[in-house]
């Protein structure tokens, strides 16, 4: 179970970081 909250909190990060950058840019 820890293992995937882990993951699905990373695929979280990437994704707002993505959106970060789409809007900066």
């Amino acid at each position: 179970m820890p293992q995937l909250q882990a993951r699905s909190y990373t695929s979280t990060s990437t994704s707002t970081s993505t959106s970060t950058s789409t809007s900066t840019s």
